[in-house]
């Protein structure tokens, strides 16, 4: 059940605008697809703060197990960002090419030869 959530937010986040609410109005229905918007909207919004600190020594990555804690620094309206992730979603946020590069310097490229990114076939 969580991997297809995963899936959904995954599709959600790559296919931007295609999965809309009056198309799908009987999907939106399902819970689960509450919780995969949910999850699309905190991951968009990281990657868009993410994308604005451009990663310029303003970005920490923990990884401790399962949890990842991101530490975002914004000095130009003095604000610190502190979110916590799990590794899939984070795995979700790589799928941006920028947003993978900036946490392949912050983690190590190795990080992710570990964990691949998969993305799901498409039909």
């Amino acid at each position: 059940m969580q991997q297809l959530m995963y899936r959904m937010v995954e599709r959600m986040l790559t296919d931007r605008g295609s999965f809309s609410r009056n198309k799908n109005f009987e999907a939106f229905n399902d819970p689960r697809l509450g919780r995969a918007t949910r999850i699309v909207r905190h991951l968009r919004s990281l990657q868009n703060d993410l994308l604005l600190s451009d990663g310029a020594g303003g970005v920490k990555v923990e990884v401790e197990g399962h949890k990842v804690r991101l530490e975002i620094a914004r000095p130009e309206v003095r604000s610190v960002r502190v979110a916590y992730i799990n590794r899939d979603e984070l795995s979700l946020m790589c799928l941006n090419p920028r947003i993978r590069t900036m946490m392949e310097g912050l983690l190590g490229p190795e990080w992710f030869n570990e964990r691949p990114v998969q993305s799901s076939p498409r039909r």
